[in-house]
């Protein structure tokens, strides 16, 4: 049988195909990665949307459309686009999933849990079939709901609201919040601890915090509510892109964050009075790295476990698995890696990496910044080394070089390290699920010392972690060669895209970013082109 999944129906629209024939036949891709719009959305009328993803998957696979048995939707809310995409296939039939269902089983569909593990959890997101998240128990694929949190209390939008009225941008730039709040202090002036409420699992908001009278459509609701909340308005002018990021700004980022993650940890107490082992964390919020350590101190479970396309970007892989486990259908086995394929050597003889490698292993020693591109791409917003910007992290210059003339963002923001697992435990202290950049760890003081640019000022790192299964892949050996050559043993690693643009997707396209962002080198399975 052959399935098609469709996700992120208001933005971030995607795509994931299954036959059950193949095993080696998933493929989950973003429309963002094909038309260059980053979060591509549906429902913008300034963005023409020709399904490109769609496109690929059906020529790349060589299906016809009314080979399709099944059309799996996330949201089971109607939409005039999800009646537009249906007319695609004509012989497939029709299931509806429910957004927050796919949330959480786009998480177990990319970690491993033993069948006969219970785990709790918990979906916190924006929005999404007029709701603002669930909880409930799963075990092996099975989830079981215990309760649903009302879209009038979406902890997701209190956090984009912030987000926006610190004029940060809106929907997929919260972590510009979560980049500045550290630099801040806690004030109380700012505080809106005493405007959200626990009433028997129920959240409950203040009317200032979600001004939502008159509005039924839940997309129109969640307009309203990011333009129109009283609370921040009243404790702090709104600030736009063009003005200075002062203290009070800082200061009211690191308060709000605070106190929604203080709530959130509440909450989950309340929700999971006696916990399991594991807790599966999914939607909008768990893509906040800091808010999944401080759960994972907090509460006391073993595994805080997410994804890095937990957001509504995986939405279909979770629908698509929420589906398939209700058949007698063997999985594919969990893997990040699920968009294109980058082999320009297609029909070419391969050449030999070594010496490439190495030069690139210089390059990054004398401190210069490269592009990697390999493999299939990254499913979500995180670059896992198939679509990474790579440089030498001893030094913050690197850091603000990156931020200021590279990637051309504000100079606040931080970056990824990556690393070996055998040299991780001298600078990060991590555990088991810390190694997909999903969990800001604390930094050791010898992390500080010689590889400043990837610890944030809150002394944290958003931690990335190779092993020997990673040793095929072209970063494990540009790593392995740095290592061996210069002793560097952390790089830094950061998405290959310009600001306020889609990760790349081809090999064209990394050649054609890297170029105009002044990147010096482009290291592939074509080999090393100097590019400056």
């Amino acid at each position: 049988m052959k399935f098609i999944s469709i996700g992120g129906f208001f933005h971030d629209l995607n795509y994931t195909f299954y036959d059950s024939d193949n095993l080696q036949s998933l493929i989950s891709v973003e429309e963002e990665r094909f038309s260059r719009i980053k979060g591509h959305s549906l429902l913008d009328d300034n963005i023409s949307t020709d399904f490109l993803g769609l496109d690929y998957i059906l020529s790349h696979t060589h299906t016809k459309p009314e080979d399709i048995d099944y059309c799996v939707l996330s949201d089971k809310i109607d939409s005039p686009f999800a009646h537009q995409i249906l007319g695609f296939f004509p012989s497939a039939k029709v299931v509806r999933i429910g957004h927050h269902k796919s949330h959480i089983f786009n998480v177990r569909a990319l970690n491993t849990l033993p069948d006969t593990e219970q785990a709790d959890c918990i979906i916190l997101d924006g929005y999404g079939d007029n709701l603002s998240g669930q909880f409930g128990n799963m075990m092996c694929f099975s989830f079981e709901c215990h309760g649903s949190f009302d879209q009038s209390a979406s902890l997701g939008l209190l956090y984009t609201s912030a987000t926006q009225h610190l004029g940060l941008g809106s929907f997929g730039n919260e972590g510009k919040l979560q980049g500045l709040a550290p630099y801040g202090e806690y004030k109380p002036e700012y505080s809106i601890h005493n405007l959200m409420s626990i009433d028997n699992k129920k959240i409950i908001f203040d009317q200032k915090l979600n001004s939502h009278t008159g509005f039924q459509d839940q997309e129109l609701y969640a307009v309203a509510a990011l333009a129109t909340n009283e609370y921040y308005s009243e404790v702090i002018p709104k600030r736009f892109p063009d003005e200075p990021l002062e203290r009070q700004h800082m200061d009211f980022a690191f308060t709000v964050q605070e106190d929604i993650f203080s709530f959130i940890i509440k909450l989950i107490n309340q929700c999971f009075p006696e916990p399991s082992k594991n807790l599966l964390f999914s939607g909008g919020m768990a893509q906040n790295s800091t808010l999944i350590n401080r759960m994972k101190i907090l509460t006391g479970y073993q595994r805080v476990i997410t994804s890095t396309s937990c957001s509504d970007r995986g939405n279909s892989l979770g629908a698509l698995f929420a589906f398939l486990s209700t058949f007698s259908i063997e999985l594919p086995t969990p893997n990040n890696f699920l968009g294109i394929e980058i082999n320009p050597l297609s029909q070419e003889k391969e050449i030999d990496l070594l010496p490439h490698i190495a030069h690139a292993a210089e390059l990054i020693n004398s401190g210069k910044v490269l592009a990697i591109v390999d493999g299939r791409a990254e499913l979500g917003a995180r670059a896992l080394g198939n679509r990474s910007i790579i440089a030498n992290p001893n030094s913050t210059a690197i850091r603000d070089h990156i931020n200021s003339t590279i990637k051309k963002r504000e100079l606040f923001r931080p970056f990824a390290p990556i690393c070996i697992d055998s040299y991780a435990k001298q600078y990060f202290d991590f555990s088991l699920d810390d190694f997909n950049m999903t969990r800001c760890v604390k930094a050791t003081p010898l992390a500080g010392e010689k590889y400043p640019g990837i610890v944030h000022v809150d002394g944290t790192s958003r931690l990335q972690i190779l092993s020997n299964s990673d040793s095929h892949r072209l970063i494990y050996k540009l790593m392995i060669e740095c290592l061996k050559s210069h002793g560097i043993e952390v790089l830094l690693n950061t998405s290959l895209n310009q600001a306020g643009q889609a990760i790349v997707n081809t090999y064209n396209e990394a050649y054609d970013t890297s170029k105009a962002m002044g990147i010096d080198a482009l290291l592939s399975k074509k080999g090393l082109e100097v590019l400056s």
